[in-house]
Formats: structure tokens, sequence, C-alpha cells
């Protein structure tokens, strides 16, 4: 697959997310830095990143060290914004850095201050 390079970006500050604006030619981006998980096997590795690559609004992840910097094209959609919560919950990531995204339609999912066994017992699921 052939992968367009964009001109670097200018980043804005602010503390552990930033949006970066690139000139009008090309779509902004919104780029979230947090603290990748611990796998436990390769297949695990695999699947969390096959499910970020497969993300709507997915632009490039890269990793330094424990830190992944996801890069999404702004605006980010509600399905991209729900998936992402369901990764970061399911991989027991720290969702702090997705609250750029608490907006809109997914402004009230459960998963934004619950974990994956507690939003299921409020949706009634067992």
């Amino acid at each position: 697959m052939l992968k367009l390079t964009r001109p670097v970006c200018v980043q804005t500050d602010e503390r552990r997310s930033q949006v970066h604006f690139l000139n009008d030619k090309y779509p902004r981006l919104m780029d979230i830095s947090f603290d990748g998980p611990t796998f436990f096997a390769q297949e695990d590795e695999n699947r969390f990143f096959n499910w970020i690559y497969a993300l709507p609004a997915y632009e490039e992840i890269r990793g330094r060290g424990t830190m992944l910097d996801l890069k999404l094209c702004d605006p980010v959609d509600v399905d991209t914004t729900t998936q992402l919560l369901v990764i970061f919950r399911r991989w027991r990531i720290d969702v702090e850095p997705l609250l750029p995204l608490k907006t809109g339609e997914v402004a009230g999912h459960a998963l934004w201050e619950s974990d994956l066994v507690e939003a299921g017992e409020m949706r009634g699921d067992d």
C-alpha cells in the first residue's frame, strides 16, 4: 500500500495530547501519546496493533520506549473514539489521553468512567 508523506506538523503545547495542524492542503491530525500495554504473547500484540490500524481515523502509530504516539485524522469520528475506549479498557490503558475526544455522542459513554466489567454490569451483561 502506498503511504503519502506529509510535511512536518507544528505542535500546540498541551499536557498529554497534542493537536497537529498542517497546511491547508492536508487534513489536521490529532496526536495521542499514551503508555503502551503489556503484551503476554505475540498474538496479543498483533491483535492490539491490528485493531489500532483498522480504526477509521487511523493515520500512524509510533513507539518510543513504552510510550506510543497515535496520529488520528481530526476531527475524530464517533466510531474511532468508541473503539479507542474499548481498546484502552481491554488492554488496561489509562483513558486520560483520550479526554480531548470526550465530546458529543461519546461524552456519556460508560467506558469513560468504568472498566469493561463494570460497564457490562451497568448494561446488564453477565
